[in-house]
């Protein structure tokens, strides 16, 4: 199928605006460090395990294990975790659980 320009897409991609070809050898562009939904899955699967134990510890074997990309090093989660942190704009709603993991700071009741 093509677009109005007449270039041919991808099924399901009508419309979408074709990208030309790199020349060999020329690095591809820089692209901004957040690149959308696929860069949130991490802090959203963090979130998900945090908010599904409020006050409990969350540790980080437990965020690797539901992070996507089968990631190996604990740096992944730390990263998540940043990354959440961030979203919020108070780094304190998640707290550090030293040697143990992750905890969400909930109000005393």
């Amino acid at each position: 199928m093509s677009d109005t320009t007449g270039h041919e897409n991808a099924p399901g991609t009508q419309g979408a605006t074709p990208v030309p070809p790199r020349a060999p050898g020329t690095p591809p562009e820089k692209t901004p460090a957040s690149t959308g939904p696929a860069d949130d899955s991490g802090r959203v699967a963090a979130w998900r395990l945090l908010a599904g134990n409020p006050g409990g510890v969350v540790s980080r074997e437990q965020i690797l294990a539901r992070l996507p990309g089968n990631p190996t090093t604990n740096h992944a989660a730390d990263v998540a975790v940043a990354r959440l942190r961030e979203s919020f704009g108070d780094r304190a709603i998640v707290q550090t659980v030293v040697k143990r993991g992750y905890r969400l700071r909930v109000p005393a009741t």
